[in-house]
């Protein structure tokens, strides 16, 4: 028997009025050429017709209701405990508005298991049109890679499709509370690295990510400032520098952005003083990040 069929694979798919996607995301995972396979999608208080969804067409995937927005970090813990409990050999995180393609299991197994240094893979991440995802291109050069190279390491890869080993979540836990919606994978992936594991990307398999579905807004000075105050705390979070290095990178930052103008002095002082106002929080992080298992149960 091959390989894909003996390991046993959890998929994960936090949902939140995500009706656009779901069916073409389902199909594509309970379709897919593995067995020993469960699916497993929680909802996170949906307005619209996702749930109504995957009753109808998806009976025998695992539905979880909690009755209020856990935020994408803590809901996606409560399927990892479970899929733990399950006897997951892997585990896939999966995003509502992303679908698979025919190989990418099969793939990543193999992967996996000639590879075992590695806690996280990401399948190479296209767009809806077919062509690779803007955002990937940012953090994954393709131009960088040797030719027939099955996995290539980098330091960090988004969250809306890891493959990951159930050795990994077991030492580096799961996502940490002091990050609710964004800064939650970033923070995973150092916290990966300082556990002794690897990330990487899957180079000969690929799934769909339709985040070009949603129209592009411009950043107001709120959305401007939240984004700084993110990138300011998973610095601060960071368990790989001491937190009085992260901290001082962080005024550096906002010294060197404040220097650069054009109306940017209010955002940046304010993102900073709201991360610092995080530190007590981000000290009980760094503490419990650095313990094996951490934050699956919050």
């Amino acid at each position: 028997m091959d390989l894909e069929q003996t390991k046993k694979i959890v998929t994960v798919i936090v949902t939140y009025n995500g009706a656009e996607w779901i069916e073409k995301c389902l199909s594509s995972v309970t379709e897919a050429p593995v067995n020993n396979h469960e699916v497993l999608v929680i909802d996170n208080g949906s307005q619209d017709t996702t749930v109504a969804l995957i009753k109808q067409h998806f009976p025998k995937v695992q539905l979880l209701l909690p009755g209020a927005n856990l935020g994408f970090g803590k809901a996606n813990n409560l399927g990892i405990e479970k899929a733990l409990s399950a006897g997951a050999d892997y585990i896939f995180l999966l995003n509502q508005d992303a679908w698979m393609n025919t190989n990418t299991f099969p793939e990543l197994i193999r992967c996996m298991e000639k590879y075992p240094e590695f806690g996280i893979l990401s399948p190479i991440q296209l767009n809806a049109d077919g062509n690779l995802d803007s955002q990937f291109r940012k953090y994954y050069k393709t131009e960088s890679n040797t030719e027939n190279q099955q996995v290539d390491e980098i330091k960090f890869v988004n969250a809306s499709g890891w493959f990951m080993t159930a050795a990994c979540i077991q030492a580096v836990g799961g996502f940490s509370p002091l990050f609710f919606h964004y800064g939650e994978d970033a923070d995973y992936c150092n916290r990966v690295r300082y556990h002794g594991f690897k990330i990487g990307v899957a180079t000969k398999c690929s799934y769909i990510h339709d985040r070009g579905g949603r129209a592009a807004v411009a950043l107001v000075a709120e959305k401007q400032t939240q984004q700084m105050f993110v990138a300011n705390l998973v610095r601060l979070a960071n368990i790989n520098r001491g937190l009085w290095l992260n901290t001082s990178l962080n005024f550096w930052r906002m010294s060197m952005n404040r220097l650069e103008g054009k109306g940017r002095t209010q955002v940046v002082t304010q993102a900073y003083a709201k991360s610092l106002k995080k530190l007590k929080e981000v000290v009980s992080h760094r503490k419990a990040a650095k313990q094996k298992g951490a934050f699956i149960s919050y």
